[in-house]
């Protein structure tokens, strides 16, 4: 047994890391993110008080408690840091990969957006990747953009063994860009990277799909994109819908878009809430929006390169980011749709109002909930109760999910995140129905 003092010098040690560990985190919300990640933040602040406390207590403990806890700390740090390597690596996933191969005959396409964009870009150097607003506002000061990158081939993601691409239209929107010079447009789509299509490529997106029910000389406009929010979505109305003003609105809304989403709220878009006339007059800055956008893409290329530098992939490891980053994709955090939601969902509301549309609500459940059964949830209850105060026309996909053994049909055969083509085609077809039955056309 080692001996009270040297026993006392690991606890320092300890102390000493989880103080590290709070000036850390201390400096990655106030410094880094200037604060306005803070509610995330919030349960590392927590974890590191509660560690300090434990390595202060650890000072008047019996040796061989003392000892025992040491141990028990160290080798569970051990466990997570080799699985987190294991993670970084890929090699959990290599299993899945050898699934889907013997099920579909087909190879899975293993390499990251970044790798398959870099690859492709040494035959089209004009390729682009997605790049999800709500993820970029670190970097967007002056201006906010609510697409992509304009008239360009993009890669979005991999969910089916192949990635999906798509050519952006003049807005950098998931539309064939021809949609946009059609006088009658029917249907505007907004959400997040659901309503985009995310993980498919046109024609089997829920755009596509609904273009091919309706006449040719009607338009469907498609404003979703990877990674929005409600704030993002109300946004991109905002600004676009002017230039659209379609008969219907079709919103889908993700079950996990119920948060307050201090990132976002503390930008540019901010505006949007606090003032109705606001404009930033994106449709008339396109040229200047791919600029920027393809200056932090060139910033994002370069950061995934030291990203992947084996040094860089040792702290991520150390700092245990691939299991931290499980958990918050598997985690199910309901969350009820409160004050800050029902706000934005009353303008949305008053957007298509006074433009003469028919707003309707499609409420889109998470894999995770579809899995576990828990379809009748507070995100759900709460969103629900917003929209018929409102008055505000839904859908509930919940008749998808309803029987186990058929709902798998519709997601990829790996862990997924979102739809497959019949997954989408499904939607579409749900979305369709109502409007035709509802309203009485189509």
């Amino acid at each position: 047994m080692l001996s009270k003092f040297k026993l006392n010098l690991i606890s320092l040690i300890y102390l000493f890391l989880s103080l590290s560990l709070l000036f850390y985190t201390s400096y990655k919300s106030e410094i880094i993110h200037e604060g306005i990640k803070a509610s995330f933040y919030a349960k590392y602040y927590i974890f590191s008080f509660i560690l300090i406390l434990i390595s202060f207590a650890s000072f008047f403990l019996k040796k061989n408690i003392q000892q025992n806890l040491f141990l028990s700390v160290l080798s569970s740090y051990l466990i997570l840091f080799t699985v987190d390597v294991l993670l970084e690596n890929n090699i959990f996933n290599q299993i899945n990969f050898k699934k889907y191969e013997f099920q579909t005959k087909k190879e899975y396409d293993r390499r990251d957006r970044y790798q398959i964009f870099n690859d492709t870009k040494k035959l089209n150097t004009e390729v682009k990747i997605t790049l999800p607003p709500s993820h970029l506002y670190k970097y967007n000061k002056e201006i906010y953009p609510l697409a992509g990158i304009s008239n360009s081939e993009t890669i979005n993601c991999n969910e089916n063994g192949e990635y999906s691409y798509f050519t952006s239209d003049r807005f950098g929107f998931n539309n064939p860009d021809t949609e946009w010079d059609k006088k009658n447009k029917l249907i505007t789509i907004i959400g997040d990277s659901y309503g985009m299509g995310s993980c498919v490529s046109r024609p089997f997106d829920i755009a596509s799909n609904l273009r091919k029910k309706i006449k040719n000389n009607f338009s469907v406009i498609n404003l979703a994109y990877g990674g929005n929010n409600l704030l993002v979505e109300y946004a991109s109305l905002r600004e676009y819908f002017e230039i659209i003003e379609s008969k219907y609105i079709i919103w889908l809304i993700y079950e996990d878009d119920s948060g307050e989403l201090d990132q976002l709220s503390n930008t540019i878009l901010k505006k949007y809430l606090s003032d109705e006339n606001f404009s930033q007059f994106l449709p008339k800055k396109q040229k200047i929006i791919d600029e920027h956008l393809n200056n932090i893409l060139s910033q994002k290329t370069l950061e995934y390169k030291k990203n992947k530098d084996l040094t860089k992939k040792a702290i991520k490891s150390f700092k245990l980011y691939n299991l931290r980053n499980l958990f918050r994709v598997y985690n199910l955090n309901y969350t009820k749709f409160g004050i800050y939601a029902e706000q934005i969902i009353k303008k949305v509301k008053k957007v298509s109002d006074n433009n003469n549309s028919n707003l309707i609500v499609v409420y889109v459940p998470s894999v995770k909930t579809i899995k576990t059964g828990k379809l009748d949830n507070i995100n759900k209850s709460s969103l629900i109760e917003i929209l018929k105060q409102e008055n505000i026309d839904y859908i509930n996909l919940d008749q998808m999910f309803l029987d186990p053994k058929d709902y798998a049909k519709y997601f990829p055969i790996l862990t997924p995140g979102h739809y497959n083509e019949l997954g989408y085609k499904k939607i579409s077809q749900i979305i369709y129905k109502y409007i035709r039955n509802t309203f009485n056309v189509l």
